[in-house]
């Protein structure tokens, strides 16, 4: 069996999700905002023209059968890239990209401890692919904490908000800082791997959450 789970940001328009093979099974759920809405592929479920591209039920519990223009399709890879697009997505750290965000960022100091707050040692590298945001892991001391709140560029005191408090030493060593998604847009001049894709309109309009798990039994 294989599973990967993982994040990406909406597109509104079809969408690649290369996960390295052609799942069985397909869980997402998809936060626009306001709300968490799910939806469910399988693919065996081919009594009818029901159930081919996936079921949705959104936040009112109401289900409903997706279509070819708004479900889910298996990909089967094998695209050269020739210019990067937020259309085809990839594991980040996936060729040559690297999944470090933290450029030269080297330490993390508390400066409110009752609010989860602190600050990096230096600017975040803004130019970076899918940059350091709400969302991003952060090593601190070997540890993994995720940032919850970050104000302007993360060195002044207070910018960087975690979801729990690090231990308080003086400086704090950070070792790695990912991106907010785990998969990000595939570079140019690379071949895509196989998955699903996830047609634009219900399940993938611009700005959304994306969480999924692809399963292959």
């Amino acid at each position: 069996m294989k599973i990967v789970r993982g994040t990406v940001d909406g597109h509104s328009a079809d969408m690649y999700i290369c996960v390295g093979f052609v799942p069985d099974e397909i869980f997402l759920r998809v936060y626009d905002s306001s709300n968490y809405e799910t939806a469910l592929w399988h693919r065996n479920a081919s009594e009818s023209a029901t159930g081919f591209y996936g079921f949705w039920q959104d936040a009112d519990d109401e289900q409903t059968a997706l279509t070819a223009t708004d479900g889910i399709t298996i990909y089967e890879g094998g695209d050269r890239i020739t210019t990067s697009s937020e259309a085809y997505k990839w594991a980040d750290g996936s060729g040559d990209t690297s999944a470090d965000k933290k450029g030269d960022i080297t330490s993390f100091t508390v400066t409110t401890s009752a609010s989860y707050q602190g600050k990096f040692n230096t600017a975040l590298d803004s130019s970076k692919t899918n940059a350091v945001a709400l969302g991003s892991i952060v090593t601190i001391d070997g540890k993994e904490y995720k940032i919850t709140a970050l104000t302007d560029t993360g060195e002044s005191d207070d910018e960087v908000t975690l979801d729990r408090l690090p231990n308080q030493n003086n400086v704090m060593e950070i070792t790695h800082i990912t991106g907010p998604y785990t998969h990000i847009a595939v570079p140019a001049n690379f071949i895509t791997p196989a998955g699903f894709c996830v047609q634009t309109g219900i399940l993938n309009t611009d700005a959304d959450w994306i969480f999924f798990t692809a399963t292959k039994y």
